[in-house]
């Protein structure tokens, strides 16, 4: 809470606006997927969505290698025992590409890389670093970026 009142700016912070209001602050600092000015383009790449309403592990699975580009794992790494985390990421390499890039935050689990990985998953401290000081949800402790490594 700090972080969000002292650190970033207020006006443009439009997780706190709508935490502290329940609306945002004005329609100039609306969260980049309401903003009129890329209604055009977000619905232009409409046909790149696929709704998966299954587990990770069990998508992942029924996937052939080197399928998946990206991946933004957005808070499922908090509830997971560590055995469960380092499954999950072998999966990943696996059904990922090479160069692919892993992203996810901590919140309250600090999670990376396990030294069994190291040889696979690639930190990308600078832009793990660069990403937490430019995110308004101010929440997480801190942005992990990784990058698959295979052969």
């Amino acid at each position: 809470t700090k972080r969000a009142l002292v650190d970033l700016p207020l006006k443009e912070n439009y997780f706190l606006n709508y935490i502290l209001s329940g609306n945002y602050y004005s329609r100039e600092y609306l969260p980049p997927y309401l903003r009129k000015e890329n209604f055009n383009l977000i619905k232009s790449r409409l046909d790149r969505i696929e709704i998966i309403t299954d587990s990770c592990e069990s998508y992942f699975a029924s996937l052939p290698d080197n399928y998946i580009t990206k991946f933004n794992f957005s808070n499922i790494f908090e509830w997971m025992p560590p055995i469960d985390y380092e499954k999950l990421l072998h999966e990943a390499i696996r059904v990922g590409i090479p160069g692919g890039i892993l992203t996810y935050r901590n919140l309250l689990v600090p999670r990376s890389r396990p030294e069994s990985l190291k040889d696979q998953l690639i930190p990308d401290l600078e832009l793990a670093h660069q990403l937490h000081e430019q995110d308004l949800s101010f929440i997480y402790r801190r942005y992990v970026v990784e990058k698959i490594k295979k052969g």
